[in-house]
């Protein structure tokens, strides 16, 4: 399989986050010919019930939490921890002390495999304060370029008293773990229209296996500064600099190809977004007939 023909899958997964760019973990990437994505996902299982448990939370290294938005990567070169939903990969960070609480917005790209999280909060005894388990983070595949993805948000408390939320767990149970989501195939048919060279069509009626590994998305955002924000704040650059200068329907075109050619795929959605807003509707053909 060509480098072009894996792409779009992982492509249509920065679509939702922005991001231009993620060293991808070999558990990511398409299995060997003649592996189905389940025989990699058991495979990936089966690796990680080898791997020695670390004994204590205390005993866990953690990183701190400083970028408001960041790609966290869980392979097979992660801590593991034996939690009472099973023994899974686990990333810790150790949290900002803060007065606001903070609103995590979590993004899963839909890549062969599906690493869908748990999240736990912990307090500076390491003590469990919040579990947002895996069924908060859904699949909303109705839109080509709102994703193939599975996302959800929730709240980090603010310290009250004594109590103050200290560390933060991101992991999967045995359970996840052994689940599969069920792609749009309305979604993937339109996304076809524009990329036959991928091998999207024989993906229309999988359900992708989740997996022991994979990769998400944190954008956070301290509850003051919600409340703070106007409404425009929500708006992507380039639709700002669109409202301030009206573009042409060919300069907006040219710009998503300028960005998609730089591999600067967030500008380029927000290129994709703000060409639509202004009422062109090839838009999206444009984006994914630049892709190289």
């Amino acid at each position: 399989m060509t480098q072009g023909k894996q792409s779009w899958l992982w492509l249509v997964g920065l679509l939702a986050t922005g991001c231009s760019s993620i060293d991808v973990d070999p558990a990511l990437r398409a299995p060997a010919t003649g592996t189905t994505f389940q025989q990699q996902a058991q495979a990936d299982r089966q690796l990680l019930a080898q791997k020695t448990a670390i004994a204590k939370l205390s005993d866990l290294m953690y990183q701190p939490l400083n970028q408001d938005k960041t790609w966290v990567q869980i392979g097979s070169s992660n801590q593991v921890f034996s939690f009472a939903s099973g023994k899974s990969y686990v990333t810790a960070y150790s949290l900002p002390a803060t007065a606001q609480a903070t609103r995590v917005k979590l993004t899963v790209p839909i890549d062969f495999t599906i690493f869908l999280p748990s999240v736990m909060i912990l307090d500076e005894n390491y003590t469990q304060l919040q579990l947002i388990p895996g069924s908060n983070f859904t699949y909303g595949g109705d839109a080509l370029l709102a994703g193939q993805n599975l996302a959800g948000e929730f709240i980090i408390p603010a310290s009250t008293g004594s109590s103050r939320a200290a560390y933060m767990l991101l992991f999967t149970t045995t359970e996840d773990m052994q689940g599969t989501t069920k792609l749009s195939t309305e979604a993937l048919q339109r996304a076809m229209e524009y990329d036959r060279a991928s091998d999207v069509a024989r993906l229309r009626h999988a359900e992708v296996p989740h997996a022991a590994t994979g990769r998400l998305y944190l954008a956070l955002e301290t509850q003051a500064s919600v409340l703070a924000a106007p409404a425009e704040s929500n708006f992507e650059p380039a639709i700002a600099a669109a409202q301030a200068k009206p573009l042409s329907e060919l300069e907006y075109y040219q710009r998503i190809r300028t960005a998609v050619a730089n591999k600067d795929y967030e500008q380029a959605i927000g290129w994709v977004n703000a060409a639509e807003k202004a009422g062109f509707t090839q838009a999206r053909g444009v984006f994914f007939a630049a892709q190289p």
